[in-house]
C-alpha cells in the first residue's frame, strides 16, 4: 500500500506533470478537500483518465477525520491498495489544509506516504515578488475576524520578517483593510491567479490600502498575500543609507588620493 501526495495545478491543467497524470490512472481512490469531488471528476475526464471505478473520497471536517476517509486508508492497509491526497485546483495537497488528516492516519496505520513534486502557491507568489525574501512568518489562511487579529497580534509584536497569508478576493476587500488600518507604514502585495493569462501583482500600503475592484480580482480568485512590517522597511530604509554612505565614503577617499 501507498498514499501519495499529488500537487493539483493552479489554473491550468497543463501543468500537471507527467508522472502526476500516470499515477492518477493507477490509483483506485482519491482523497480530495470539501466539495472537489465534483470538480476530481471533471479533470480526471480532461486529461483523459476514466473515473468509473475510482473512489473519490471527500474529506469532510477540520480536526479530524471522517469514517469513509478512516475506511478507505483501512481499505489501503489491509488490501495493500494505492491511494492519493490530490490537490485537485489547489496546488500542494496538505499543506494548510483538510488533508493533513488524511496524511496523519495514513501513517497511523502504517501506509507508507511519497511526495510528488508539483506547483506550490507560496513558493510561486515569492518567486512572482521579485524580492529577495529568506525568511517569512506564514499564518496560513485568513477568512474571518479571528484570523485578522492572529495577524494583527503578530504585527504588534513589532515582527521584522514579512507575513504571509492565503485568501480569496472577497478576504482581500473585506479583511486586508482591518488588518492595514492601524500599521499605516506597513506596505505589502497581493499576488492572484498564479499561473493563469489573469496573475497580476498588486501592491498595498498601509492605512487604507487601495485594492483592486472585483473585475481585477473577483470574489473567488486565489490570492497569496505578502505584508511588510514597517520595522522591515525601516532595515530596507538603513541599509540603504549605509550602502550611500559607504559609496559616498569611497568616492571621498578616492578624491583625496587623488589631490595627493
Amino acid at each position: 500500500p501507498a498514499l501519495f501526495l499529488i500537487p493539483g495545478h493552479l489554473g491550468d491543467p497543463l501543468d500537471l506533470s507527467r508522472r502526476s497524470v500516470m499515477l492518477l490512472a493507477r490509483i483506485p481512490i482519491i482523497f480530495v478537500e470539501r466539495d472537489h469531488a465534483e470538480e476530481t471528476r471533471s479533470l480526471l475526464g480532461d486529461i483523459g483518465i476514466t473515473a468509473a471505478g475510482k473512489t473519490v473520497v471527500e474529506v469532510a471536517a477540520p480536526g479530524t477525520l471522517d469514517q469513509e476517509s478512516r475506511e478507505c486508508l483501512r481499505r489501503m492497509s489491509e488490501e495493500r491498495m494505492l491511494g492519493c491526497l490530490f490537490g485537485v485546483a489547489e496546488g500542494t495537497p496538505g499543506f494548510c489544509d483538510l488533508g493533513s488528516e488524511v496524511v496523519r492516519e495514513a501513517e497511523r496505520m502504517g501506509v507508507p506516504v511519497h511526495s510528488i513534486g508539483g506547483p506550490s502557491a507560496l513558493s510561486l507568489a515569492l518567486m512572482r515578488l521579485g524580492r529577495d525574501v529568506r525568511e517569512f512568518t506564514f499564518l496560513g489562511r485568513v477568512e474571518d475576524a479571528t484570523d485578522v487579529a492572529r495577524v494583527q497580534s503578530i504585527l504588534r509584536l513589532g515582527t521584522r520578517l514579512p507575513i504571509v497569508v492565503f485568501a480569496d478576493g472577497r478576504g482581500c476587500r473585506d479583511l486586508l483593510p482591518r488588518i492595514m488600518s492601524p500599521h499605516r507604514w506597513a506596505r505589502g502585495w497581493i499576488v492572484s491567479e498564479l499561473t493563469t493569462p489573469a496573475e497580476s501583482l498588486h501592491p498595498l500600503e498601509g492605512g487604507r490600502p487601495s485594492l483592486p475592484d472585483r473585475s481585477v480580482l473577483p470574489d473567488d480568485a486565489r490570492v497569496v498575500v505578502i505584508l511588510e512590517p514597517a520595522g522591515a522597511l525601516m532595515d530596507e530604509v538603513r541599509g540603504r543609507l549605509a550602502r550611500g554612505i559607504r559609496s559616498l565614503s569611497g568616492a571621498f577617499s578616492g578624491f583625496n588620493r587623488s589631490r595627493r
